[in-house]
């Protein structure tokens, strides 16, 4: 009875860890959104800044918020996940920042 107590935590736990993670993933998702919407540059100088019209960057940001909203409650993470990709706009052009 202990170890399938256990075995069960340890299960909570890792499932509590891989959503964190993708919650961070997703945050990090909606900050290049966010700059991208904003018209300016990622804050990482070698990163290539993002050039969306306002509206698909938008949309990424509610696709973002959704995905986030329903990481709690959706059992199927990888279908979240791929859900959330088809969702995002493909960005155009971008260059380096500074060019």
């Amino acid at each position: 009875a202990v170890l399938a107590r256990l075995t069960d935590r340890h299960k909570r736990e890792h499932r509590a860890a891989r959503r964190r993670a993708l919650g961070e993933g997703i945050a990090a998702l909606e900050a290049r959104y966010c700059d991208a919407l904003a018209g300016t540059a990622h804050r990482d100088p070698g990163s290539r800044v993002l050039t969306l019209e306002p509206a698909a960057a938008t949309a990424a940001l509610d696709a973002c918020r959704l995905a986030r909203e329903s990481l709690a409650r959706n059992p199927n993470e990888a279908l979240l996940v791929e859900r959330l990709l088809v969702h995002l706009p493909a960005a155009r052009g971008g260059g380096r920042p500074g060019r």
